[in-house]
């Protein structure tokens, strides 16, 4: 009878220390390895989100906020923040991230640079929003809101930069300007060019960030 009792103390206390060391392998601050993979891996994604393009209604549109949500569900917010302002930088030095052909400094002020430059605060909003989540025990619905927001957040972005950004860093700004090339976009001009047409494809994109995740973890919960 002792000797059960032993036995059973000896088993709680190892699994009591296996649990400890687990949540302090957690609670470490990860490498400068794992944070250099981690970022060419949130350049990867990016860039991969940024090449795919999907025939939705009423525009095309790519996968690229697709990426960014599951970066802000499975990365912490500084982490996601470097893994966007690595993307960032890798398509400002030259190599091809970007959705077009197009890379270098002329992209980070072009027409869709509003959309880019929001992808930081819509990742680190999100973020905090996911991770939460997470800790409050919150379900998919607050989940899928968090990436609306990032999806919003965006949009806002690229809605502001088009109505209000020099001319010159905007084509469709500028042609749409009076004939002194005074007047920018009208904000709701910029509105019906620069977010109306995505706001379709935000919502179908969270949706589908929501069920890939939801669905990987419930997979971890059943094996």
């Amino acid at each position: 009878m002792a000797q059960s009792g032993n036995r059973s103390s000896t088993m709680t206390a190892s699994k009591t220390e296996r649990i400890s060391m687990i949540g302090a392998s957690v609670a470490a601050p990860p490498t400068a390895v794992k944070v250099a993979w981690l970022l060419v891996l949130s350049v990867g994604v990016l860039t991969l989100g940024a090449k795919i393009q999907v025939p939705l209604w009423p525009v095309p549109t790519t996968l690229q906020t697709l990426a960014l949500c599951l970066m802000a569900c499975y990365l912490g917010p500084r982490m996601a923040v470097g893994g966007v302002l690595a993307y960032m930088a890798a398509g400002f030095l030259g190599a091809p991230v970007f959705a077009g052909a197009v890379a270098g400094p002329a992209y980070l002020f072009g027409p869709t640079a509003g959309y880019l430059m929001a992808f930081i605060p819509a990742v680190y909003v999100a973020s905090l929003l996911c991770h939460r989540t997470s800790t409050h025990g919150m379900g998919l619905f607050s989940q899928c809101v968090a990436f609306l927001v990032l999806h919003a957040v965006v949009l806002a972005g690229g809605t502001l930069w088009l109505a209000f950004a020099p001319l010159e860093a905007s084509p469709l700004a500028a042609a749409q300007a009076t004939t002194n090339h005074d007047t920018p976009m009208s904000l709701a001009t910029a509105f019906a060019a620069g977010c109306a047409p995505f706001i379709v494809g935000s919502i179908m994109k969270s949706a589908l960030a929501t069920a890939l995740i939801q669905a990987q973890r419930w997979g971890k919960d059943w094996s």
